[in-house]
């Protein structure tokens, strides 16, 4: 069986997907990982983090209307393509840092830390 780099099989977050031109993933056990960069260790197993949300969304004031925490709380869009989100290396250095994935493909396509920006390179 031939080895084709541009196609694989990912499971991730209960759901298989066939990916062409696949994200940085390596095998362990059998399965496909996806390797997330951080900032501060490099690229690691996804398993070493803990996604922490969108890190697009902006807490409202504390005298902000319902209607405005409602939103903020409940309210999400559902992005199909780069989007910024916030994740945790709780396995290794256990500091906050901020990825951009295509949520479509699962590409990463950059991460910085916390205070940093991510750069227009990946939108």
């Amino acid at each position: 069986m031939a080895y084709d780099e541009t196609r694989w099989v990912l499971v991730f977050a209960g759901t298989t997907r066939v990916l062409r031109n696949p994200p940085l993933v390596r095998a362990v056990n059998g399965a496909l990982m996806l390797l997330i960069p951080c900032p501060w260790c490099g690229p690691r197993n996804q398993i070493e983090f803990t996604y922490g949300g969108d890190a697009t969304v902006r807490r409202p004031a504390n005298d902000a209307p319902v209607e405005t925490w409602f939103a903020y709380v409940y309210l999400r869009d559902n992005p199909m393509g780069p989007h910024d989100e916030l994740w945790l290396h709780s396995g290794g250095c256990r500091s906050w840092f901020k990825v951009r994935r295509n949520t479509r493909t699962h590409d990463i396509v950059g991460s910085a830390r916390i205070d940093e920006e991510l750069g227009e390179t990946a939108k």
